[in-house]
């Protein structure tokens, strides 16, 4: 269509007025210059029928785009740093299958599963009904599950009733409780994604009198924040009487109503010793003792449970649960806890708004704050810190979108075409949702790292690369040729050149990313994949897109069909210069001197930094030697990381801080003790390398034909094992 009302190119339509010589395009089937068969079609297309070749191009690529993202089944997630297809991770894979995986084994196989000793039961598992396997196989997991942590969720019941409004207390219900009383003890004491939890470490001792004074008052300053009172979880039991005399008690106190007070340590010393405020820590008489007693029972408790993990009624009712006690802690001289927890009973789904809406504000860190000890935080099912991960990165990616601004200004300032500006940008951006159509739709890879989108930028540099040697060969092709060249002719003297020189880089490039497909880390893997496709249309697309810019801009300035301001400003700019010195030596009479070529950049480059750079060459040899050895040395001294977390927020936020702490700094902290599971009639297995491109697909379980424990012998055998 736009070719319809432009001026016929191939007949060079008002050249005779402007005195350039007519170019008459051979047909297509002829030779062009020293290029036959497909690659003299191949530049006849490009430079004759450009719009023909940017368009068509342009509907192939927005038609894999389109396809990719709605047929794609795209999953964009942050998650999935786990090592798989090694020898290990095979066998943590089969342990992890059978907990939480849904699986498939030979019909009539019985299955054993028992989480107590008068809890054993045998089960078999239906392989034909998919979603029937998938709902035994996930309530077996969970009634199997071993995970630390899984145990004594409501240990800070202290078994005292309710008190009056005015009296600290903590919800608690025994045998002959009343039915809201025990709905209070449950909420209490039951896992909720919703609750904020905080973490109190770097102390001397937590359980010194300042120091509980303290975790006190940043428990009252997050009651006492706005909104708090409306996301928090009701009692369901009234009282009677006066508000607490505590802050933050008061703050959520609504008549005969209140909200279920923080679940941790210090509350439960509140409760237990009658302690009425904050201050009382410091200030109550005896109970210093108190606390000495409840400390050295903490302890006892602390080292039977790493005995044989059992909690007693008398731990419970002094307030010992493994989640709330750091690691280290036990009888003296480790008796001084180091870190503790703190949960603010929250509603599931609403608290998640607020949380971020404070965070964002920095009222939580704020009210957290204090010098007697640090404190990290996030909700207990970590929505929080996705949350505000997800607003983060958003954040980051509008920052970066500067990148583009600045590669834009650079080609624009390296060609001076706002249509070949704007053609390589286009040729950057189409190569995306082909690489997402490639990836989803022909290698069936759906799982989306975040990091595929930081290879965008990555692409952007890749592809301002490949514009510029396109068109600089296309414009070393044009100062060769007569003036008044077709485009045609150019491209049968550049193009093929620059098609090959982008081929050999473009390859070499791909290659590299590809390389990085060896390791065993899904993240790492697919964004290699994702890369090494981008680069490959980016190619593709530089081309025919660019390619088609160069050669429709070269035939409209050649024809003079549009303003040269519209699409190369330095050219106007240079013809204005130029036309202005020429008439000052016409009005002035004088000979014009001899320019000595190239432009001002290649006569700088060329008369002030090569000469002293060819001077001192041999002193910047070893100046660059003598740099690259101490960047050696420095890297020599990087440390592995010592997990695989990745901690998007920054090492020092005060959410990536409580993960690291949640994880090894309790008793009950998956890496704080070693668990050990052991499978019996199942083989390591991990399905092939496509599986491992999905970090949540998990692999069938591969039976071990050779196990057979119907003998006395081998029960015999397992019975001396396991005790």
């Amino acid at each position: 269509v736009i070719q319809r009302y432009l001026p016929d190119l191939s007949q060079n339509h008002g050249a005779h007025a402007r005195g350039i010589p007519t170019r008459v395009y051979p047909t297509m089937g002829e030779p062009l210059g020293r290029h036959t068969g497909y690659k003299a079609t191949v530049v006849r297309v490009i430079t004759q029928r450009p719009c023909f070749s940017f368009f068509v191009t342009l509907l192939i690529a927005l038609f894999l785009g389109g396809v990719g993202f709605a047929l794609g089944a795209m999953q964009i997630d942050t998650e999935g740093w786990e090592t798989r297809g090694t020898e290990i991770a095979d066998r943590a894979m089969t342990i992890k299958t059978w907990k939480y995986g849904k699986f498939t084994l030979s019909e009539g196989v019985p299955l054993a599963f028992g989480r107590d000793e008068d809890s054993r039961r045998r089960r078999l598992l239906s392989l034909d009904d998919e979603d029937v396997n998938n709902e035994v196989s996930q309530r077996l997991a969970s009634e199997v599950s071993h995970e630390p942590g899984h145990r004594g969720r409501a240990l800070l019941d202290s078994h005292y009733t309710p008190k009056p409004c005015a009296d600290p207390y903590i919800p608690a219900c025994d045998d002959d409780c009343t039915d809201e009383a025990r709905q209070d003890a449950d909420t209490y004491g039951d896992w909720n994604g919703g609750d904020l939890v905080v973490i109190f470490s770097d102390s001397a001792d937590l359980l010194a009198k300042e120091s509980l004074k303290e975790m006190c008052h940043a428990e009252d300053r997050v009651m006492t924040m706005s909104g708090y009172s409306d996301v928090c979880i009701m009692s369901a039991v009234t009282c009677t009487g006066n508000p607490p005399s505590d802050p933050g008690l008061a703050a959520v106190h609504d008549g005969d109503r209140r909200c279920l007070p923080p679940k941790s340590i210090v509350r439960f010393l509140m409760a237990k010793y009658d302690v009425r405020t904050c201050d009382e820590f410091t200030t109550k008489s005896g109970l210093d003792a108190s606390i000495e007693a409840t400390r050295t029972k903490l302890a006892t408790c602390a080292d039977a449970f790493r005995a044989d993990q059992d909690i007693t009624a008398d731990c419970v009712a002094n307030g010992f649960n493994p989640a709330y006690i750091n690691a280290g802690f036990g009888p003296s001289p480790k008796d001084r806890l180091t870190a503790t927890l703190t949960e603010f009973k929250l509603l599931s789904g609403d608290s998640i708004d607020w949380m971020v809406e404070k965070e964002k504000g920095g009222d939580i860190e704020s009210a957290l704050s204090s010098s007697a000890f640090s404190a990290t935080y996030n909700s207990r099912n970590e929505e929080l810190k996705d949350r505000i991960v997800d607003e983060a990165l958003n954040s980051d990616m509008l920052m970066a979108t500067s990148a583009i601004l600045i590669v834009l200004v650079l080609i624009w300032v390296h060609t001076g075409s706002a249509l070949l500006t704007l053609g390589g940008m286009l040729q950057v951006l189409l190569a995306f949702p082909s690489a997402v159509f490639f990836t989803t739709m022909v290698l069936r890879i759906t799982f989306f790292p975040f990091l595929n989108f930081i290879g965008l930028f990555v692409l952007i540099g890749v592809g301002a690369d490949d514009c510029f040697v396109f068109y600089d060969k296309w414009v070393s092709a044009k100062a060769k040729l007569p003036p008044g060249a077709t485009a045609t002719e150019v491209g049968a003297n550049a193009y093929w050149e620059a098609t090959w020189a982008m081929f050999l880089t473009s390859t070499t490039t791909a290659s590299a990313f590809l390389a990085s497909t060896l390791t065993p880390i899904a993240p790492i893997r697919v964004f290699s994949v994702f890369m090494a496709t981008m680069i490959i249309f980016d190619y593709l697309y530089n081309i025919t897109v660019f390619a088609a810019c160069v050669a429709f801009q070269h035939e409209l300035m050649r024809n003079g069909s549009c303003s040269l301001f519209c699409l190369d400003f330095f050219a106007w700019y240079r013809g204005r210069k130029a036309a202005s010195i020429d008439a000052k030596y016409d009005q002035e009479g004088a000979a014009k001197p001899e320019s000595d070529g190239g432009s001002a950049p290649e006569r700088f480059c060329r008369e002030k930094m090569y000469p002293p750079l060819h001077t001192a060459r041999w002193v910047l040899i070893v100046v660059l030697l003598a740099l690259g050895g101490v960047a050696l040395h420095q890297a020599s001294k990087l440390t592995t990381p010592t997990d695989n977390d990745v901690l998007l927020l920054g090492e020092d936020h005060p959410m990536e801080q409580y993960g690291i702490i949640k994880k090894k700094g309790f008793m009950d902290s998956k890496d704080a003790v070693l668990w050990v599971s052991v499978n019996w009639g199942l083989t390591p297995y991990d399905e092939p390398v496509y599986n491992h491109l999905n970090p949540k697909k998990y692999p069938n379980l591969k039976l071990d034909t050779s196990f057979d424990a119907s003998s006395s012998e081998a029960q015999e055998w397992l019975l001396k094992f396991c005790d």
